[in-house]
């Protein structure tokens, strides 16, 4: 596996951690991670980190495919140069 889909695979990973199971075991009903019992302190940076989590792997997705798309736009040119595609090109 390539680097950028590793990239693609670890932010898509971390979206669902820190967008979807962090914040459902934070809830009062399910109890896993008692918010309400803790330090207010301890849990407002607890949802912190779950919020920081969940963008950070958005950027690294993000990253991941634009990565993607530069090596495969740069592995298309090095077997057909003569068809380079681009903005102001006719074909």
């Amino acid at each position: 596996m390539t680097r950028p889909v590793r990239m693609i695979v670890l932010g898509f990973v971390m979206v669902l951690v820190g967008g979807i199971v962090l914040p459902y075991l934070m809830l009062p009903a399910v109890g896993i991670i008692p918010v309400e019992s803790m330090n207010p302190t301890i849990a407002f940076a607890l949802e912190i980190a779950s919020y920081g989590v969940s963008v950070a792997g958005l950027f690294l997705g993000v990253i991941g495919v634009a990565t993607y798309m530069r090596v495969e736009r740069h592995a298309q040119e090095a077997t057909a140069p003569e068809k380079r595609s681009g903005p102001f090109t006719h074909s």
